[in-house]
């Protein structure tokens, strides 16, 4: 009997290791959680349709929140290769493929880069 007790003791206290080992790893395999991404403001129930977005000047989360299909990284590589001189810059530096580019042509404007947020003069 004693040799019964000793061996359940061991396959007890090896058990115990095991799921403190398993326990260890997965934490250190799923790592620090993320922060979740800012939430997207509500649009304004009067106006029901989303303003103009200037491409050179709107925040990334402006980017995400108002542009179809723009996601965090896309809203940053918008912002990184800035300074835009026509909305037709996403798709000559390939920042927005046409797909997405042409679902959110129609809400995107782009300011003077020089002019401190005016808009550029419409080409002739």
């Amino acid at each position: 009997m004693k040799a019964t007790t000793a061996t359940s003791r061991h396959w007890a206290t090896l058990l115990a290791t095991c799921s403190l080992c398993l326990s260890a790893a997965t934490a250190l395999a799923v790592g620090p959680v993320a922060e979740a991404p800012a939430a997207c403001p509500d649009l304004d129930p009067v106006v029901k349709k989303r303003p103009l977005i200037d491409i050179n000047t709107a925040t990334a989360l402006d980017l995400r929140c108002g542009l179809e299909g723009v996601n965090d990284a896309l809203a940053k590589k918008i912002v990184d290769n800035r300074t835009y001189i026509k909305v037709e810059d996403l798709l000559d530096m390939k920042v927005l493929n046409s797909g997405t580019f042409q679902n959110n042509q129609s809400r995107l404007t782009v300011s003077d880069p020089g002019g401190a947020g005016k808009p550029a003069a419409k080409p002739k």
